[in-house]
């Protein structure tokens, strides 16, 4: 019941998620990851539309990428990875990894400034060899 011209959607949910992440604001990655739960809640209840997919995780992990939150930043933008990978592995092709996912947790890490954040970065590039490898291209 409402308006369904004006019905939010996967692209505009997106969208927005999208713009915290061109911000580079402290905080952008948090609204950002708020936004992807609360289109995975909607989506649980019956809301098909507004299944997160790629564009969508990747945009989020982006926003955590260019917060400028350190660690943090790097800590949750591996973590949204991780949920992709989970999520794919369980037959979820919606959400399936790409360069970009991979590339930009590396950048993640690289702007941590955290002392082991090479060692991140490179484990996050071998995961990114095994998908390939594996033939998830």
């Amino acid at each position: 019941s409402g308006n369904s011209m004006v019905r939010p959607d996967v692209f505009g949910y997106s969208s927005a998620i999208s713009a915290w992440s061109k911000s580079r604001q402290r905080g952008a990655g948090r609204y950002a990851e708020r936004l992807v739960a609360r289109m995975q809640e909607l989506y649980e209840a019956g809301e098909e539309e507004l299944k997160p997919n790629t564009v969508t995780m990747n945009s989020a992990i982006d926003a955590w990428a260019r917060s400028g939150e350190g660690t943090l930043g790097a800590r949750r933008a591996e973590m949204l990875l991780e949920l992709m990978e989970e999520r794919y592995k369980a037959g979820d092709h919606h959400v399936k990894p790409n360069a970009l996912t991979y590339n930009s947790v590396i950048l993640a890490w690289a702007r941590s400034g955290t002392k082991c954040a090479h060692r991140k970065a490179e484990s996050v590039l071998h995961r990114m060899w095994d998908m390939y490898e594996a033939g998830n291209e």
